[in-house]
């Protein structure tokens, strides 16, 4: 099973998975990688193209490049029309999301969120480098074999969940190989190694060369004679929303990691800046430090609300529901029972086309704070797997906890796979995600390769003591970084900071404050690092959506909110300060209503 590091500050593995080789309905080698935007027609109505940036932005005159798949969902309304807004650019997170797959699950629904009848935008997002569909990979390994025998050796090193010396020596050593393999691997068609290039200072510089790129588009776009009624082209644009005849500016919608990269982008070139939505915040400072502390601190919350929503479910809709229960925490007791028996005597299993494994109480702590990012989707089927365990059958918790192998397999499945649409295609195992999660937030990170074991024990210590048990998953990713070989010289750590706006598009200045969401209990990005990064940006404002889960996008959806935001993007309008929205779906209810998925 994943680490919960693989999962934090994005969305689990299985969801943000993607083929390497997937093409169904859409052929990416088919389009000839350019310096320019030439989109193509792709999937269902929205427009692909794949944009070539310098490999290394502080060296340019280095002919070596990287490639970018680029998607966007058009505007419901030509460019030239006076109701268009512009381009929206959207980052899913991860770090190692694929904006492709964000697109295709939830680019129609942020254009609606963003948008209204009286303002359209176009709604762009992109494999960032080393990522998805991009080139090269992020990749570690040369073959699913290798990879595969890696994991399942890191499974038989066990979990780094107590002070236990030879455990954390163990661990350190791994950090080291892994840094040294992923240092050493190159990908067939190039010569250098992309894990130097993924940092977050570089993904912000190919975000500013899309906004050029974009905006020479729809100025050549514009000018371009169209069969459009000419009343409607002699329409002038409004002043609210009309497009500055020099540099374009950035609007941009960024959840989780999203924010570390887009809050890196507004601090880099604040004056680039035209409206900035960051939804499940992380603290950058804390990021570039590898300081993953804080991001616990609402966890429990989370996990709380899966037996308080169970219990007021009640037994017809939620399967750990017993009627003779008299308050969620009989449910709790329940499952810890489950943890606490498989701690002491962990369930052997068997995978399908793989080796033997054992669950113990870890995965089950672990599989919990993975489905508690978005209640919505996962409650119920979680709720079922633990009713199922607590009563001793441990099958689809193993098929939760271990994914088929052979579905892994994607050189002997392209046939078994041939007539998938493109979700279902693009959703399939993204196998080097953790590889790409690690090439940005190891490269982004202070380098702590030269700690001493004495504060590795120190740092656990600490976290057991704040968070026990689960909490010290919070180091898992900075023991990880402790043995990262491949250092960035592009790597922006602060200050993350930025001047007072002004609507007229001063340079050097914003154009609108900062508009920051969160879950009031986000397991992951808690509410109050939301309020600890808006002090670092005048003017800007914190919009609580009273749901839970990670990112008021995934939680669950909000017309409160939806208000919000579409007011802020069609002139700068802020929220009132400690203003609250309400959430329009529970768990266990049927959701009639659109809304964003993990």
């Amino acid at each position: 099973m994943p680490s919960l590091s693989t999962k934090l500050l994005g969305s689990s593995a299985a969801l943000l998975a993607l083929s390497r080789n997937a093409t169904s309905q859409f052929d990416w080698n088919s389009i000839t990688p350019s310096r320019d935007l030439h989109y193509v027609k792709c999937y269902d109505g929205l427009e692909c193209a794949r944009a070539l940036m310098p490999l290394d932005w502080l060296e340019e005159s280095v002919d070596r490049t990287v490639t970018l798949a680029v998607v966007k969902v058009p505007a419901k309304v030509q460019t030239s029309d006076h109701r268009y807004g512009g381009t929206v650019m959207a980052n899913p997170g991860g770090p190692g999301a694929s904006g492709v797959l964000h697109m295709l699950k939830n680019g129609r629904y942020i254009q609606d969120m963003v948008g209204s009848d009286e303002l359209h935008f176009e709604i762009l997002s992109f494999d960032p480098r080393g990522t998805g569909l991009s080139t090269p990979r992020a990749d570690c390994y040369a073959s699913e074999t290798a990879r595969q025998a890696a994991e399942w050796q890191s499974r038989g090193a066990g979990e780094l969940d107590s002070l236990h010396i030879p455990t954390l020596k163990r661990a350190l050593a791994k950090a080291k190989a892994h840094g040294h393999q992923c240092a050493r691997y190159r990908d067939e068609e190039v010569d250098f190694n992309i894990h130097e290039f993924t940092a977050t200072a570089s993904t912000a510089r190919d975000m500013l060369r899309l906004v050029d790129k974009t905006e020479e588009l729809r100025q050549e776009t514009v000018s371009r004679p169209t069969a459009m009624d000419s009343s409607q082209q002699q329409q002038p644009l409004d002043g609210k929303r009309k497009h500055s005849s020099g540099q374009g500016r950035l609007q941009y919608y960024g959840t989780s990691y999203g924010t570390v990269l887009g809050n890196t982008f507004l601090s880099m070139f604040p004056g680039r800046v035209k409206r900035m939505i960051l939804d499940g915040v992380v603290i950058p400072e804390h990021w570039v430090l590898g300081n993953w502390d804080e991001s616990m601190r609402d966890n429990h919350r989370a996990v709380d609300y899966l037996y308080q929503s169970c219990f007021q479910a009640g037994s017809s809709e939620c399967a750990l529901r017993k009627d003779s229960d008299h308050s969620w925490h009989e449910i709790q007791q329940r499952v810890q029972a489950l943890i606490d028996r498989l701690d002491n005597d962990p369930a052997p299993g068997v995978t399908v086309g793989g080796p033997e494994i054992f669950i113990d109480g870890v995965a089950i702590l672990e599989l919990i704070s993975g489905q508690v990012f978005s209640p919505l989707d996962f409650f119920e089927g979680l709720s079922s797997t633990l009713a199922q365990a607590v009563d001793g059958n441990y099958t689809e918790l193993l098929e939760q906890l271990v994914p088929s192998l052979s579905d892994n397999d994607n050189d002997n499945n392209k046939e078994k796979h041939g007539d998938e649409d493109a979700v279902t295609a693009l959703a399939r195992p993204y196998t080097w995600f953790d590889d790409a999660f690690s090439s940005v937030a190891c490269g982004d990170a202070e380098n702590p390769g030269n700690y001493t074991l004495s504060h590795w024990k120190h740092v656990l210590e600490r976290i057991l003591a704040r968070y026990p048990r689960l909490g010290v998953r919070a180091v898992d990713q900075t023991i990880k970084c402790a043995g990262w070989q491949s250092h960035p010289k592009d790597r922006f750590a602060g200050p993350f900071i930025s001047p007072e706006a002004d609507p007229k598009e001063v340079e050097g200045r914003p154009s609108a404050p900062l508009l920051l969401l969160s879950s009031l209990y986000d397991p992951v990005t808690p509410l109050a690092s939301a309020n600890v990064v808006a002090r670092g940006h005048p003017g800007s404002s914190v919009l609580v959506q009273k749901s839970v889960g990670h990112c008021t996008l995934f939680s669950g959806p909000s017309r409160c909110l939806r208000r919000a935001v579409r007011a802020y993007m069609a002139d700068g309008t802020m929220p009132q300060e400690g203003a609250v929205c309400g959430g329009d779906c529970v768990p266990f209810e049927e959701c009639p209503h659109e809304r964003g998925h993990l």
